[in-house]
């Protein structure tokens, strides 16, 4: 037990065994029932000073910085996109159908790990990198098929004829270079560390 004290006899360890791993979500709320029950058993004016440490807290308290930080990052993104989508198109509306279909995507990636989320334990990061991942991947595949589209528009191409050359050549190029992408987060799904397997998971999923 002396291990465990300091020895001015100030400083003390508690050590809090949890059944389930760090970055799950019992994890994570067992942490605040831990926050919770100091926060009752100490008074607010007492000189006391608590502190919970360790992955489980760490991963908990990155979750809620997360989630509060998240929307703000998401709405950055997307504003960022269209600015510079539009502006390499010359175009306030050419950048709106790719992002809107960027979405999509993400919303069912971000459902599909909801659902995984039930049976294995998710890196409460891979939420963030999700998105990220997916609006440059998607944004830099859109300026491929576009910009192949409008290049045979210039030439006089009709608009049937232009869509099939963007696809056939473009489209080509695009479902190699994901395919390539989405292999290599497959791999890192692969992985015995939870944290590097979900990612890979999550972000092969946004890709994909």
């Amino acid at each position: 037990l002396h291990k465990f004290i300091s020895r001015d006899n100030r400083v003390t360890i508690l050590l809090v065994d949890l059944k389930h791993p760090s970055e799950s979500f019992e994890a994570r709320e067992a942490v605040e029932q831990v926050k919770e029950l100091l926060k009752a058993s100490i008074n607010s004016n007492s000189e006391i000073k608590v502190y919970v440490t360790g992955l489980p807290a760490f991963s908990h308290d990155s979750s809620i910085a997360l989630r509060r930080d998240l929307p703000r990052i998401d709405m950055t993104l997307i504003v960022v996109a269209l600015i510079l989508v539009g502006l390499y198109f010359s175009s306030p509306v050419a950048p709106v159908i790719p992002i809107l279909i960027i979405g999509l995507a993400v919303l069912m990636a971000e459902g599909l790990l909801f659902f995984i989320g039930h049976y294995i334990p998710l890196y409460h990061a891979t939420r963030l990198l999700v998105p990220v991942t997916s609006l440059g991947a998607g944004v830099d595949f859109s300026i491929f098929i576009m910009s192949r589209y409008l290049e045979e528009r210039r030439k006089g191409a009709s608009k049937r004829d232009s869509v099939y050359t963007a696809i056939k050549w473009a489209g080509e190029s695009v479902a190699t270079s994901g395919g390539t992408t989405i292999s290599a987060f497959g791999a890192l799904a692969l992985s015995g560390l939870s944290a590097v397997s979900s990612i890979g998971l999550g972000v092969m999923l946004g890709i994909g």
